[in-house]
């Protein structure tokens, strides 16, 4: 089944990577834990120039 309106489609090796790639897992936590580990990997990225 395809939704037409979500892009991300679960056979599609790619997609499912990209996906992964950038989320954030976090349990038990809800919006306020996921903007925290967002906030955190900011912080930890490095600088480019």
């Amino acid at each position: 089944m395809v939704d037409e309106d979500e892009p991300y489609d679960p056979n599609d090796s790619e997609a499912v990577e990209a996906f992964w790639k950038n989320a954030a897992v976090v349990r038990g936590g809800g919006p306020k834990a996921v903007r925290e580990v967002l906030a955190k990997r900011k912080e930890e990225e490095p600088v480019q120039r």
